[in-house]
């Protein structure tokens, strides 16, 4: 009688510490998977993907543009789409898109969260880049978490007020041809940032291309 309460002792507490390592082992998967979420998952909610594309263009609209942006966006996709495209209101529409992304920097992630790269040419890009992180875009702090406290700013207005075609004078491209364009622009804060922007502008294969870029205050 003795010995058989005793077996039964043993094999509760087997059981015992078998749960007990069950439970562990539970807690583990619990939390490892919590944790994938918020890093992976939870995270990807605050990229930055497209919604959009102009595809014979290369050209492409992100979820995180402004309103005014998507105005002149939506204007570029109709004037596009016509058989002949009016080029002075193409490099207007494209001069109003590009000063907008690139000086509203409220809604950049990080200082290499570049605005209207893709409206530089192709063999600049990189250098434009590293130009932008380097001065305009130096102080923009991450916000990949959402918890930036910055005062940054955000275009409301960029009117193009002129437009003229000239030839451009480096001659780095097969077409020098182009436009160079004048545009006022207009903060919903004024935090120092430039207002009167000059742009320059050329053919590259089947659409125009900035290639420099004049600003001040």
């Amino acid at each position: 009688m003795n010995k058989r309460t005793k077996v039964s002792s043993k094999k509760k507490g087997r059981s015992s510490f078998i749960i007990i390592v069950l439970l562990f082992l539970l807690g583990l998967i619990v939390g490892g998977a919590y944790h994938l979420y918020h890093e992976f998952f939870k995270k990807d909610t605050n990229q930055v993907t497209v919604v959009s594309r102009i595809d014979d263009y290369g050209y492409y609209l992100n979820s995180n543009t402004t309103k005014v942006y998507k105005k002149y966006y939506k204007q570029l996709e109709s004037e596009l789409k016509d058989s002949k495209v009016d080029e002075k209101k193409y490099v207007t529409l494209l001069s109003q898109l590009f000063t907008i992304d690139f000086y509203t920097l409220n809604n950049k992630l990080t200082n290499q969260d570049i605005g209207g790269i893709q409206f530089v040419a192709s063999s600049l890009q990189e250098k434009f880049k590293a130009e932008a992180s380097n001065s305009v875009y130096k102080y923009v702090r991450n916000n990949r978490e959402k918890k930036r406290e910055q005062s940054l700013p955000e275009v409301t207005s960029s009117m193009v007020t002129g437009v003229k075609e000239k030839e451009y004078e480096k001659k780095d491209f097969k077409d020098s041809s182009g436009f160079q364009v004048t545009v006022q622009l207009e903060y919903k804060e004024d935090l120092g940032y430039p207002k009167n922007i000059k742009l320059f502008f050329v053919h590259e294969e089947n659409k125009l291309v900035l290639v420099e870029i004049f600003d001040k205050n």
